[in-house]
């Protein structure tokens, strides 16, 4: 085993709790009605009724009030709901999520159209940090390791925690804002424009390629890299790729529904959630089996 180059950070549940999707959502007072509608009747992604068994398992079976047939939600309410579709709940009678990773990408971005930048970032600046991550960061960075952060989650919001990081590089889903009216694909720069707005509608990302390709592109192969994940969703694709190479391939806190991803594929899951156990890891592979289950 050669030594590591590279470490990739997932962004979302892993440098910090929750997913930044969810953060902003639950600030919202919007009201998301017309969004279920059009994931409902125009999408067909799910029905009413995946809704209304949402409501009673993962909801605490709240009341529902209607408008014109249609459950009246929340942003934060709709927003939770597509997570626990892909997290938590399967289809009936099917052993499968109910939508599929890139719908709740999809679906939880577009109804957080008319957020500013300047919302984002106060919201970004008051999540903490996982334990540790900041000594792992800065352990890596004295071992001259190149730090790179790839996520699925809100790109503003993700790309603001990276700078603070300092990441070297950055992976995550493309937004259209709205500047002044006109609208633009993020960059990172935009964060500095307060009242540039999303406008719901984001681009196609698949993060394993994206990465892969950037590893690629600068001559490093996958047996000097490490990658941590907390989404069984990404072990097929980004985690495993890493570990048939040669390098390290590490779960963080999985989902009781993720962890069976993870053994299925002898994933190994680091244990507990302290960052630092992550980095004595990386710096020292012998330490794998005393770190990871």
């Amino acid at each position: 085993m050669g030594k590591l180059y590279v470490v990739n950070f997932d962004m979302d549940q892993v440098c910090y709790k929750g997913i930044s999707t969810s953060h902003v959502a639950d600030r919202s007072i919007a009201d998301a009605t017309h969004h279920l509608r059009e994931l409902v009747e125009n999408r067909r992604w799910f029905a009413y009724d995946d809704f209304k068994r949402w409501n009673d398992d993962y909801n605490k079976g709240q009341e529902l009030s209607y408008q014109q047939d249609t459950p009246v939600v929340s942003v934060p309410i709709l927003a939770r709901c597509l997570t626990d579709f892909l997290y938590k709940m399967k289809k009936d009678g099917f052993d499968e999520s109910v939508i599929t990773k890139e719908q709740t990408i999809q679906g939880k971005q577009m109804i957080l159209g008319g957020i500013s930048m300047g919302e984002i970032r106060s919201i970004a600046y008051e999540v903490p940090w996982t334990e540790g991550l900041l000594d792992a960061v800065n352990l890596f960075r004295h071992h001259g390791l190149k730090l790179y952060g790839s996520s699925d989650g809100l790109g503003p919001f993700v790309c603001h925690q990276m700078q603070k990081l300092g990441f070297d590089d950055k992976g995550y889903v493309p937004a259209l804002i709205d500047i002044d009216g006109d609208r633009r694909w993020f960059q990172e720069h935009m964060l500095g424009i307060g009242d540039a707005t999303l406008t719901g509608d984001v681009g196609k990302y698949n993060k394993a390629q994206e990465f892969f390709r950037k590893m690629e592109e600068q001559g490093i192969p996958l047996d000097r890299v490490a990658a941590i994940d907390d989404s069984g969703a990404n072990v097929e694709s980004l985690l495993l790729p890493i570990q048939q190479a040669g390098g390290l391939a590490v779960g963080y806190n999985p989902t009781d529904a993720h962890r069976p991803t993870f053994e299925k594929n002898s994933t190994p899951i680091l244990r507990g959630t302290d960052l630092r156990t992550f980095s004595e890891v990386v710096l020292d592979r012998g330490t794998l089996v005393r770190n990871c289950e």
